[in-house]
């Protein structure tokens, strides 16, 4: 059997003993973990190198593991969750969501996916933090911290951009390790940058837990 290695966690697939079967696919032919290959809609590789993923990596992102990307654009609005250059387009199998692989979002979602790294704070804590600056025609609006955890008018107008209120925006709530908030970067294209902007402007902090800090 071909070996492979997983492309977000670096396992490597031990084939199945003689005899046994595998537990999501049946198949004696499979790994000891089983291999999912990224070969529709769902599931990409944003690399393009075409590499595998293990069922622990795939089962993590589809239950919400890793860095969440929202994106409205011309009144439609996009829904990936991404993790070690895989993506996961929810437009692909929820009808609330376009799917992005046939969309004018993709060379976007690839830039966000493929620039995103990870910042150590120190020796166990991280922030997958996603790119910076202008990106395909989107740029930058700010960088902070959201949290569900306290009702703020900061939070409220960030939510309200995270549906689209205020136009043309996107959002990538990052993975990290603190409990009370979680990191997040926003864009907008240039003809709503200064819209988005005004939409956060005298709401960027909360009283614990979140803020933001807008570039001018």
């Amino acid at each position: 059997m071909k070996s492979y290695t997983c492309g977000s966690c670096g396992e490597k697939f031990k084939p199945l003993k003689k005899g046994e079967k595998c537990d999501e696919c049946g198949d004696e032919q499979c790994w000891e973990v089983h291999a999912e290959f990224p070969d529709d809609d769902f599931l990409f590789d944003a690399t393009g190198k075409n590499r595998v993923l293990c069922h622990y990596c795939y089962e993590s992102m589809d239950n919400g593991y890793g860095n969440a990307l929202l994106i409205h654009l011309d009144g439609k609005q996009y829904k990936l969750v991404y993790m070690g250059g895989f993506g996961m387009d929810f437009g692909a199998v929820d009808g609330d969501f376009e799917p992005a692989g046939v969309g004018p979002v993709l060379d976007f979602v690839k830039a966000v996916i493929n620039g995103t790294s990870l910042r150590r704070i120190d020796a166990w804590r991280g922030i997958q933090e996603a790119p910076r600056g202008k990106i395909n025609g989107w740029e930058e609006v700010g960088s902070g911290w959201h949290s569900s955890m306290e009702g703020s008018d900061f939070v409220d107008a960030v939510n309200e951009c995270s549906c689209g209120k205020h136009g043309d925006f996107a959002i990538v709530f990052e993975r990290g390790s603190n409990v009370c908030s979680q990191p997040m970067t926003l864009y907008a294209p240039k003809s709503n940058l200064e819209r988005i902007k005004a939409a956060l402007r005298g709401k960027e902090a909360a009283p614990s837990y979140a803020g933001i800090t807008i570039l001018d």
